[in-house]
């Protein structure tokens, strides 16, 4: 499994979740810093990716090239890593983005579908059972005051943030 954006939430939880299942996972992320002033390459190893690239300093693509990963889980959006993907995907692999939806990128062998989430509750009690266990970390970077809204989501579109924005509405 190869994870764009594995500093992200969801990436964050696919690379414990897969890990989870025997799974080897190689994350994208950056060397910018976490809130407690570890980079974000170091949070990913700490959940358990089994490799790491610097996508600020290397090309995944030309890193992973020939690799045959089965699948990868876009949680970047950038367009042009539809087409990087067909150097990395074994045939019939899978790109699956939750944060890339234009049109899909032509790949003979390879399949790229958009996925949107709906809840059930099933799947959020296997969740929140992970979370008590502790088999699944809620990375937060800061709780803030409603008062600072318009400055948290410049943070966030800022991908500056390491984990989760909270905010306090009472």
């Amino acid at each position: 499994l190869l994870i764009l954006g594995g500093s992200t939430l969801v990436g964050s939880y696919a690379i414990q979740m897969a890990k989870g299942v025997g799974a080897s996972v190689t994350v994208t992320a950056s060397s910018k810093p976490m809130p407690d002033g570890k980079t974000k390459l170091d949070f990913v190893k700490e959940l358990g990716a089994d490799a790491v690239i610097d996508y600020e300093s290397q090309a995944w693509e030309e890193v992973l090239a020939g690799q045959d990963f089965d699948m990868i889980l876009d949680g970047v959006g950038k367009p042009e890593d539809w087409t990087a993907a067909s150097k990395v995907l074994r045939k019939g692999g899978q790109f699956i983005s939750i944060s890339n939806f234009g049109e899909n990128a032509p790949c003979d062998t390879c399949t790229f579908q958009n996925f949107l989430l709906k809840s059930n509750k099933a799947d959020l009690d296997v969740l929140v059972d992970m979370v008590k266990a502790g088999k699944l970390r809620l990375p937060v970077d800061s709780t803030v005051p409603m008062s600072e809204v318009p400055a948290v989501l410049s943070r966030s579109m800022s991908m500056r943030a390491g984990g989760k924005l909270l905010i306090k509405v009472a």
